[in-house]
């Protein structure tokens, strides 16, 4: 499935750049129909039918329309590389391109509750864009701490976890896949396994906005309103919207909530930034492939992770 949508894009962008090459030739054309001949012009002056003044003011323009040229392909290349993702010339398999340069745990972090967590979520193996199955579940797994420290309304979703983490390894267990991708593959995308990750995938997403909002204005409540609005809002049936549209309502404070982890608040939130760090890096290649197989029907769920 991958392979087809990567064809299809790479289709518009050919077409679109053989569009662009065909209106700058257009531009070139002189009014009488012809494109200007650098040789012609040069014979031309050599034979004395040419003022040495035209000449220069051809070279000029040619000049400038070479430089255009070269500008436009600057440009394409930059769009290029500014393209997140990319298609591997042998397989057509969707690649990511990922800087993973974690700095070094400070030594309160690395004492810390937060280590583990921290620890499992950069451990995960990304190979040619694929997150191992057993290393997501396990950084999944490690999230029960922070959830359980936002009080009793969040026990369901601690519960939903571990069903979804089953689900997953089943589904890699029967279809001897080692990635999520492999599964969802062997699945075409329908199955338990994949719909477990869609639904992890939206509950990490609405967690990083959530945590970023809560390291930028200390406010919990705010930010959980404000991470469900921007992403499982749209995911729920209307009961479901009704009621935890009131999010705001059963969410800790944030001293509260930091207290419930560690009690020291500075701690806390330098852990939260670090796991942060690097669930942003890993979640990356997910959201793209849901968004690369059109497996991803809520449009706000199809926005990539915004760095610190």
């Amino acid at each position: 499935m991958s392979s087809i949508f990567a064809k299809r894009r790479s289709h518009r962008r050919a077409k679109t750049d053989f569009e662009d090459v065909r209106g700058f030739a257009e531009s070139l054309k002189l009014e009488d129909g012809t494109v200007a001949d650098e040789s012609q012009d040069q014979e031309e002056a050599e034979n004395g039918l040419v003022s040495s003044d035209l000449l220069d003011g051809s070279d000029r323009r040619r000049d400038v329309e070479s430089n255009a040229l070269e500008m436009k392909q600057v440009s394409w290349r930059m769009e290029a590389e500014a393209v997140t993702y990319r298609r591997e010339s042998r397989s057509g398999r969707m690649r990511l391109s990922i800087e993973e340069n974690f700095s070094p745990l400070a030594p309160e972090l690395a004492e810390s509750k937060f280590a583990r967590i921290i620890m499992l979520w950069r451990e995960i193996r990304v190979e040619e864009d694929e997150l191992d199955a057993q290393d997501f579940t396990a950084a999944l797994e490690s999230l029960m701490m922070v959830i359980e420290a936002l009080g009793t309304a969040f026990q369901l979703i601690n519960m939903d976890v571990r069903g979804k983490c089953k689900s997953i390894n089943r589904a890699c267990t029967k279809h001897s896949a080692v990635t999520l991708q492999r599964m969802m593959e062997a699945e075409q995308g329908k199955g338990q396994g994949s719909e477990a990750v869609l639904w992890m995938k939206r509950t990490l997403q609405f967690t990083d906005i959530m945590m970023s909002q809560f390291l930028r204005n200390g406010d919990l409540p705010a930010a959980a309103n404000e991470a469900y609005k921007r992403t499982l809002h749209d995911c729920h049936p209307f009961v479901v919207r009704s009621v935890a549209s009131n999010i705001r309502m059963v969410v800790p404070s944030g001293e509260v909530f930091c207290a419930r982890l560690d009690g020291d608040v500075s701690k806390v939130k330098k852990g939260i930034r670090e796991f942060l760090i690097a669930l942003k890096v890993k979640i990356r290649p997910l959201i793209v492939y849901f968004n690369v197989n059109g497996l991803e029907t809520v449009k706000p769920c199809k926005e990539l992770p915004i760095p610190l």
